[in-house]
């Protein structure tokens, strides 16, 4: 995990990626985006939920198929700790399976991938809006 500041402010962003500089291009250009919010990466599903013990993220942008646990298992342990946190799922195709069960863990958005900057960044300013 890396952060894109060196303190957690009041409202924390994690963003779940396992291809590493995937992951820290998101960060980068959201720690640009959201000045006020801390953005971090987690590259598995195991380490997601570790972060999230720890440090209770507002917000969760998640790819579907991450190594280990999955983006669905994760979320849903995720919920379990944190009822409130806002979840983004990022996914590689557009798969309706997928998409019923993120419903049930009640996803802000769905994006396929690859994801427009301006499409991920109205879908974190909209689980904003709504902290």
């Amino acid at each position: 995990m890396q952060a894109g500041s060196s303190t957690l402010p009041a409202r924390v962003i994690l963003i779940v990626e396992d291809d590493h500089i995937s992951g820290m291009i998101l960060r980068d250009m959201a720690a640009r985006k959201f000045p006020g919010m801390a953005v971090y990466v987690a590259e598995d599903g195991e380490a997601g939920i570790d972060f999230c013990r720890e440090h209770h993220p507002d917000i969760v942008v998640t790819d579907i198929n991450l190594p280990g646990i999955s983006g669905v298992l994760m979320a849903g342990e995720i919920k379990r700790l944190k009822p409130d946190t806002k979840f983004i799922v990022l996914s590689g195709c557009n798969d309706t399976m997928h998409l019923q069960e993120f419903a049930a863990i009640d996803v802000q958005d769905f994006l396929v991938k690859p994801v427009e900057l301006k499409q991920l960044f109205a879908a974190i300013q909209a689980c904003i809006d709504a902290l």
